[in-house]
């Protein structure tokens, strides 16, 4: 009883410390899984706040390259404005200049006809003298009409002239100012193009160099719990095969002793059946005895004797035979005595056990053994 208790308490220590490993192994797996999603949450968050960085950075860009955008359309339309204006301006001074042109041109022309009309009228009173001043007078005006004239031409082609030269020379300004804003807004949205590629370039490698750092350090604890897996693997192993020997010894020595009980028990039944077999027939020769000298009290012995079942017709307990087990092949003198001294002693026995009950008894001699074939042998013997 105190083995079988020792063998129990090993048992449940067994188990105990099978439960703590398991435990300890769970509380590993699930501080590596907070570690890992730990890690995903702050990726995230990481990653939330740069794109909410980079929103915010392009939206301002975005606002000064549509601020500047209108701001160079609001000059372009004040150019074009002030061109219209001063075109407007130009044609209205070239016109009031030409209405003034043509009406100094009419008055003089009205002059010259009004004139014409009085020499003609008076072209008959006149003499050849007259007649010639008066013709070198209308030549004289005539030439005077003609620079006149010629003049205004070349003021108007000077004026248009003025004017061309003019446009052309605001033409070239703002085609110059448009280039250069334009150059100005390229150069402006390169630089923000390449200031925020730079930015992102730095982000996406402090990014990954945490995320590398962070992988090596999952993959540090991934290792360390590996290895303290590993151990605790070895060490519950080692402490199972221990234990397992330890039962097997127990196991081994338990069924020998039992065994040796079981014999001992044996003999002493097959003792007392042999006790009571004797007893049987003192008592079946005294009831014969009594039913001689008194019949009646003979007859009640009698029936008592074969309530008890100890009449002379009762056959006494059959007694376990003690065959040769070496009969059998490959069963010799150590492997005999082994199974003798666990209560295997005949054929009939050794037939009705089973092959791990065969093992259990011989121990580490009979690992070699083939026990199934001596159950086999011992069956066709008992046949």
């Amino acid at each position: 009883m105190a083995l079988l208790s020792d063998m129990r308490l090993l048992a449940q220590n067994i188990l105990q410390d099978h439960n703590a490993r398991m435990e300890a192994v769970a509380d590993l797996r699930t501080n590596v899984r907070q570690e890992l999603n730990n890690y995903r949450a702050a990726h995230q968050s990481l990653a939330l706040e740069q794109n909410k960085a980079l929103n915010q950075h392009m939206a301002a860009l975005r606002r000064e390259v549509v601020e500047a955008s209108l701001a160079t359309s609001i000059f372009l339309d004040e150019m074009d404005e002030q061109q219209r204006m001063m075109s407007a301006l130009q044609r209205q001074t070239l016109g009031e200049h030409m209405v003034s042109l043509r009406s100094q041109v009419a008055n003089a022309s009205q002059a010259t006809d009004d004139f014409l009309k009085e020499i003609n009228q008076d072209h008959q009173t006149l003499t050849n003298e007259q007649r010639q001043h008066l013709t070198e007078q209308m030549n004289h005006l005539h030439h005077e009409v003609n620079d006149l004239r010629q003049a205004a031409a070349d003021f108007l082609g000077d004026l248009d002239k003025s004017n061309q030269s003019m446009s052309d020379e605001l033409s070239t300004k703002l085609t110059g100012q448009r280039s250069r804003l334009a150059q100005d807004t390229t150069t402006f949205i390169n630089t923000v193009s390449s200031a925020h590629k730079e930015m992102a370039l730095q982000q996406a490698q402090e990014l990954s160099d945490q995320s590398e750092k962070l992988h090596q350090s999952v993959q540090d604890l991934r290792q360390s719990a590996a290895a303290f897996l590993k151990a605790t693997n070895y060490a519950h192993q080692y402490m199972a095969t221990t234990q397992k020997h330890n039962m097997l010894h127990n196991r081994n020595k338990l069924t020998v002793t039992v065994a040796t009980m079981r014999k001992r028990l044996q003999t002493e039944q097959n003792a007392l059946r042999t006790d009571q077999a004797e007893a049987a027939k003192v008592w079946a020769t005294i009831v014969q005895l009594k039913q001689k000298k008194h019949p009646k009290k003979g007859a009640m012995v009698y029936n008592q004797a074969v309530e008890n079942g100890w009449t002379m017709s009762q056959p006494a307990a059959p007694v376990e035979t003690v065959d040769d087990l070496k009969v059998i092949h490959g069963i010799g003198s150590t492997m005999a005595q082994r199974l003798n001294d666990a209560g295997i002693t005949s054929f009939r026995q050794l037939a009705a056990s089973t092959p791990e009950e065969l093992y259990l008894i011989l121990g580490k001699i009979g690992k070699l053994a083939k026990v199934e074939a001596w159950i086999a042998q011992a069956q066709n013997l008992i046949q």
